[in-house]
């Protein structure tokens, strides 16, 4: 067990207060005294997972992976190790937030501000497609903001090798609900187009300001991201660009072989469709705060209060529930 009340250390780092959590781990500020005082996030895990072997074995991958992955839009590993039988990975401090904290308190981003999401983490994403393994994970609480234009992908706990889930996951499905492709939510082969697709969901809330679908449980949630086609983004607002509103459509195809097959052509298509913008349309968000909440009245959405998924276990392991607002 990590103690930060009891110890103020682990290895180089002098360890200060606890800045995230999730239902497998804990990030710490930290200090590196190897390093003149240089501020750092250190992750452990959560003191419910340390007898767990398949969480330890997640974690191990997590930071291999972490380690091996090196890119400017990538939360990169620094240094890992074992403190008194605690795993740990150390990571840059990053204070600027996660985009899902952006669209809670802002709404929605402009065109432009959408593109360098999808430009950067689309990057992202095909530097970790290169290696043949899939993220599983995308959403916005797992996309960090630096700074004010750059964003980095985080959160490899859920990574695995295209080979291994080239027989499908049924039984074994990962990630996070709201955001996971339709093949993920049947529990079909992954490749990379399953971390396009959840890309797509969130280039689409970023834009629209609401998440493609309105259920109002985990079941039909699963359903939707499965079987039924997208609110039309023309419906939120009918002075949506209809081009911006085909290339959302098709970020979020079910037929993976119909969406971008790449996070390059991703942002190259969004890029081509925000020229055609006049200066206005391409620097505001399109769609206002009301225009957002009478499409969730129209259709019957409300504010979801809903337990939803966030990792879905597999062979008993039951289901890892939180609230989304």
């Amino acid at each position: 067990m990590f103690d930060t009340a009891a110890q103020r250390e682990i290895g180089p780092y002098a360890v200060h207060e606890l800045i995230g959590w999730s239902g497998m781990s804990r990030v710490y500020r930290a200090t590196d005294t190897s390093r003149e005082g240089v501020e750092v996030a250190i992750k452990v895990l959560s003191d419910s997972m340390l007898s767990d072997v398949a969480c330890e074995q997640r974690f191990i991958r997590e930071i291999e992976i972490a380690g091996m992955l090196e890119h400017p839009h990538i939360l990169a590993a620094l240094d890992f190790g074992c403190e008194q039988g605690v795993l740990f990975m150390v990571m840059p401090l990053v204070c600027g937030g996660t985009l899902a904290d952006a669209l809670h308190l802002r709404g929605p981003l402009s065109p432009r501000q959408t593109l360098v999401i999808a430009e950067q983490i689309g990057s992202a994403l095909d530097h970790i497609h290169g290696f043949q393994i899939v993220h599983r994970d995308i959403k916005p609480a797992n996309i960090l903001l630096y700074d004010e234009k750059r964003y980095m992908l985080a959160d490899f706990g859920l990574v695995m090798q295209v080979d291994d889930l080239a027989e499908g996951t049924a039984g074994d499905m990962m990630g996070t609900l709201m955001y996971m492709s339709p093949e993920q939510v049947r529990g079909d082969a992954l490749d990379h187009r399953s971390d396009l697709y959840s890309l797509g969901v969130v280039l689409y809330e970023c834009l629209t300001g609401r998440l493609p679908y309105n259920p109002r449980s985990p079941v039909e949630i699963m359903d939707y991201h499965a079987t039924t086609p997208p609110i039309i983004p023309g419906q939120i607002s009918k002075r949506f660009p209809s081009g911006l509103e085909a290339l959302l459509l098709r970020d979020v195809e079910k037929d993976k072989a119909l969406r971008f097959q790449t996070g390059r052509e991703m942002a190259e298509a969004l890029s081509g469709a925000i020229e055609r913008l006049d200066y206005e349309d391409a620097n505001r968000p399109l769609v206002l705060q009301e225009e957002i909440e009478e499409s969730k009245r129209l259709t019957q959405q409300g504010p979801i209060r809903v337990m939803v998924p966030v990792v879905a276990g597999a062979a008993g392991r039951g289901l890892v529930f939180r609230p989304i607002r």
